[in-house]
Order: structure tokens, then C-alpha cells, then sequence
């Protein structure tokens, strides 16, 4: 690494460990450019240098977060699990991890707004290489995506290969479950009363599974006259 790339992460480091200081003592959604850049002794355009928006500082900041989810993954997976196992799986560790930290995940995925998170994760990654762990492909295909449906879809697309999922249902599945998830997201940020993060991992799981089971039953052509209506 030359000297200039070294000073460059040294100032990224610098940057984030700010970054990550006042999440933990403000909360994310108070933390502003201005606020980081003062706490780590420069200026809003010094940190301009580095990072395009507070978007982008704030992302390598919850990158952490997001690191401790994809090292809990291979957890929730298994060889010996069916496709519709594993999808279960990983929608179980995700969820948990983001309903322990609602406010980090949300600002992940649902607040970049025209930020890509797969460009962004691999530019985080050049500069901390020793972060990015060894994943079987069935995840790394899923997370070299940018956005939750694509990912999401990724996965769903070994449940049609193994006969489990139609095709022409794969779609509908999926943003029934995803717009599902992000309602009880936001209940959880917003400490709506009756959803704790106990409560919404429960009841994410409990959807889910009944969806996977609803699309499942239809693809077998063994769904009752009443529910295909």
C-alpha cells in the first residue's frame, strides 16, 4: 500500500470511528456531517474528500453492524437443509439482526437513496480487505446485490430450480414478504407499542412461513378452490 493510500484509510478510519461514537451516543438519526466532521477536528468539505454524502459516511459507519450479520449467517444455513430451509434461515438471522439494531439496518437498506449498496460495500472492502470473510455461493450470489428484493429473489430463484416455488409466483412472494418486513421495521424503530424485537422476529417468521407454505401448496396444484381466489 503506498503512502498516500495508507494516509487515505488512516483519514477513513478516522471519519468512522467519529461516525460510530455519535450513533452510539445520539442515535443515527441525529448524527450529521457537520457533527462528524467536528468530532473527528476538520471540516464538512475535509470529509467531502472521502466520502460522496453523509449517506456514505454513515454506511461504512453501520458497516459493522452489517459485518456481524454475515458472519452469523453460515449459522443459519445447512447442505442438509431444503432450499425453502435455508431461505427460512436467513430471513431468521437478517431479521434478528436488523430488529436489534432497526435504526442501522433501515439506514442500510431502505435509506440510500440513489447510493448503491453492493458499489458500496465493495469500495469498503478494498480498504479493509481482512473484513470480507469466505461465504459458501449461495450466499455470495445473494449478497452481491444491491437492494433487498434483489437479493431476495436471488435466493428464491434455488427454491424454483428444486420445484418448490412457480415461477410466474416467485415476484408476488416475495414483495408480500418484503413489504411485510419493512412495516414491522419501521413499528420497531418507531417503538410502537406491542413490537418488541422479540415480538417482530416471531411474528416476521411466523409470515413467512406461511407464505413459503400458501405458494408452496399452489405450486403442487393442491390449494383449495377458497384460497386461490
Amino acid at each position: 500500500m503506498t503512502k498516500s493510500a495508507i494516509e487515505r484509510k488512516e483519514m477513513i478510519v478516522s471519519f468512522i470511528s467519529s461516525a460510530n461514537k455519535l450513533i452510539d451516543e445520539e442515535g443515527i438519526e441525529n448524527v450529521t456531517a457537520r457533527k462528524i466532521a467536528h468530532a473527528t477536528g476538520y471540516n464538512v468539505a475535509t470529509a467531502y474528500k472521502y466520502f460522496k454524502n453523509l449517506n456514505h459516511i454513515l454506511f461504512f459507519a453501520c458497516m459493522k453492524y452489517y459485518n456481524l450479520y454475515i458472519q452469523d449467517l453460515p449459522n443459519y444455513i445447512s447442505e442438509d437443509n431444503s432450499s425453502l430451509e435455508n431461505y427460512l434461515g436467513i430471513w431468521k438471522c437478517f431479521s434478528m439482526h436488523a430488529f436489534n439494531n432497526p435504526k442501522i439496518f433501515k439506514s442500510i437498506f431502505l435509506d440510500q437513496g440513489h447510493l448503491s449498496v453492493k458499489d458500496t460495500m465493495k469500495e469498503y472492502y478494498e480498504i479493509f480487505p481482512n473484513e470480507l470473510k469466505s461465504l459458501p455461493t449461495s450466499l455470495s450470489t445473494m449478497l452481491d446485490k444491491d437492494y433487498i428484493n434483489e437479493r431476495d429473489l436471488a435466493l428464491l430463484e434455488v427454491c424454483i430450480k428444486d420445484g418448490y416455488i412457480n415461477q410466474e409466483d416467485v415476484k408476488e412472494l416475495s414483495e408480500n414478504i418484503i413489504i411485510f418486513f419493512e412495516g414491522l421495521l419501521m413499528k420497531v424503530t418507531n417503538h410502537v407499542d406491542g413490537y418488541s424485537k422479540k415480538r417482530a422476529l416471531e411474528i416476521i417468521l411466523k409470515f413467512i412461513y406461511n407464505t413459503l407454505h400458501y405458494y408452496n401448496l399452489k405450486s403442487s396444484n393442491v390449494l383449495s378452490p377458497f384460497l386461490t381466489l
